[in-house]
C-alpha cells in the first residue's frame, strides 16, 4: 500500500490525468454543436446524441473525482455484483472514438458466460480504461501493420475472474517490469506514471492482484483478477 504523502501526490496528479479525456470529449462535442448552429445546419438527431454524450462524459468526470476522493480518504466505496461483460462493453463505447482517431482496432474476447464480480462499477471502468489508454500509448505512432488492443476476460479458477488488456506495441524491457506499478515511474517521454499506479490501488482495494505478463512477442499484457460474486 502507499504511504499517505505518496497517495496524496498520486491522487492529485491522477485527478488531472483522469479528467483530461472526458473534458476533451465534452469540449469537442460542444465545438461541433456550435459549428452546426453557426452554419444553421442543425441535425436534431445528431444534436440529441451529442447532448447525451456530453451528459455521459460529464457524469464520468464527476465519478472519477468521487473515486479519487474515496481512494485518498480511504472511504469504503459501495460494493455490489458487477457484470464484467457490461463493464468491458461500457469501456468499449467510451474509447471507440479515440480508437478510430488513432486507427487502433479494439477487440473484445469474452466467454459465453462469466460470473459477476464483487466491486464498484465506476472504479472498475476506471481501472480498465487506464489499462486501455496505456495500451493505446504503447502502440503510439508505430507504423505497423497491426495496431490492435484486446480486452479479454476469463474464469481460470473457481471464485476468481481474470481481466487482461494486451496490445501490439513494442513491449517493455525486462528490467522495468517490476517498477511499472510504482507511482510516477514511466517509460514514456511525456508520461505521468499514475495510470498503472491507480489501477493497482483500485484492484487491491477489490481484494485482487495485478501483474504484467512476460511476452516474447509484441506488447506487455496486463492482467488482474477479482473475486467472483457468490
Amino acid at each position: 500500500m502507499f504511504a499517505q504523502g505518496e497517495l496524496l501526490a498520486l491522487v492529485t496528479v491522477a485527478l488531472g490525468h483522469e479528467l483530461i479525456e472526458p473534458l476533451a470529449a465534452i469540449s469537442s462535442r460542444v465545438h461541433t454543436a456550435r459549428s452546426a448552429l453557426a452554419a444553421q445546419k442543425l441535425d436534431l438527431g445528431r444534436t440529441r446524441a451529442a447532448i447525451e454524450d456530453i451528459a455521459r462524459d460529464t457524469k464520468r468526470a464527476i465519478d472519477s473525482v468521487d473515486s479519487m476522493k474515496a481512494i485518498l480518504q480511504h472511504n469504503t466505496v459501495e460494493m455490489s455484483p458487477v457484470s464484467i461483460e457490461e463493464t468491458i462493453h461500457n469501456v468499449g463505447r467510451i474509447i471507440r472514438a479515440d480508437a478510430a482517431l488513432k486507427k487502433i482496432i479494439v477487440r473484445v474476447d469474452l466467454p459465453k458466460s462469466l460470473p459477476s464480480v464483487v466491486g464498484n462499477k465506476t472504479q472498475l471502468i476506471q481501472a480498465i480504461m487506464n489499462l486501455v489508454v496505456n495500451a493505446f500509448e504503447a502502440i503510439g505512432e508505430d507504423d505497423t501493420d497491426v495496431r490492435e488492443v484486446k480486452i479479454a476476460a476469463r474464469q481460470h479458477e473457481l471464485g476468481r475472474v481474470h481481466i487482461t488488456v494486451s496490445d501490439s506495441g513494442k513491449g517493455k524491457a525486462p528490467e522495468v517490469m517490476p517498477r511499472l506499478f510504482e507511482p510516477f515511474f514511466t517509460t514514456k517521454p511525456r508520461g505521468l506514471g499514475v495510470g498503472l499506479a491507480i489501477v493497482r490501488s483500485i484492484v487491491e482495494s477489490h481484494r485482487g492482484h495485478v501483474r504484467v505478463i512476460p511476452n516474447r512477442n509484441r506488447g506487455a499484457p496486463v492482467e488482474f483478477d477479482l473475486p467472483a460474486s457468490e
